[in-house]
């Protein structure tokens, strides 16, 4: 399963998203945390590792951008939404996974959230592909090294 972190000064906007990713979505996440605020948001991402972050931009004293400042890199996927649909442009700058427009609606959260589990895939079978090379390159020291195909790569 999945796990979430939510951000959003719009505390009933934190609530219905967990209503929708919890109990109306097919595809199930946990929620690992939310926060009213970008600062406690970064604090709850570093502590639980999330899969993914949904991130509303306009946040007190801050911008959700401002979390590229933090995660130059991030290893979750971010997931912007928000009512304002002036920041399209610059969330498709970064490497944000997706955007939706609230009020969010139950078929563009599952495209997102079916987008997100398509992209883990692709990574995940990258990281395997990559880990196989890095295997078979190894030195080979004689009678010591033994390389074995298993249903899910190698071993």
């Amino acid at each position: 399963m999945l796990s979430a972190v939510i951000i959003d000064a719009d505390k009933s906007a934190i609530n219905l998203l967990v209503e929708l990713l919890t109990i109306h979505s097919t595809i199930k996440i946990k929620i690992a945390g939310t926060a009213l605020n970008l600062l406690d948001g970064v604090s709850i991402i570093k502590k639980t590792q999330p899969d993914i972050v949904f991130l509303e931009i306009i946040l007190p004293g801050r911008n959700g951008l401002e979390i590229y400042n933090v995660f130059k890199t991030p290893n979750f996927k971010i997931i912007f939404y928000t009512a304002n649909q002036q920041y399209a442009l610059d969330v498709l700058r970064k490497s944000a996974c997706g955007y939706l427009l609230k009020p969010v609606e139950i078929i563009e959260l599952e495209k997102i959230l079916q987008k997100v589990i398509d992209e883990l895939l692709k990574e995940e079978k990258q990281f395997k592909m990559e880990e196989m090379i890095s295997i078979q390159n190894c030195p080979v020291t004689t009678g010591t090294n033994i390389l074995l195909e298993v249903e899910n790569g190698f071993i």
